[in-house]
């Protein structure tokens, strides 16, 4: 029976595939959510903004590091779900 909603019902609706965007998804919200973040922030004070910039800068940074390190080393043990 399990095999059988496998086959017939998961794989037509690519239920897989579907699952797998939710994490590319939730970054991609996250993103906008920082980003939209700073640039209020930018408008509302300079001090508090410019901490924020700084520290929203390197989660940045390291989400662009581990999901382009995987695709220039083989061996790299930092792979996230948006790696190229």
């Amino acid at each position: 029976m399990h095999c059988l909603r496998y086959t017939l019902g998961l794989i037509p609706w690519r239920v897989p595939e579907i699952l797998s965007l939710l994490p590319i998804l939730l970054l991609a919200s996250l993103v906008l959510f920082f980003t939209g973040l700073i640039i209020l922030l930018w408008t509302l004070n300079d001090i508090v903004a410019a901490i924020s910039t700084a520290l929203i800068s390197c989660l940045f940074i390291f989400f662009a590091f581990s999901t382009i390190a995987p695709s220039l080393w083989l061996d790299c043990p930092y792979k996230s779900p948006q790696a190229l």
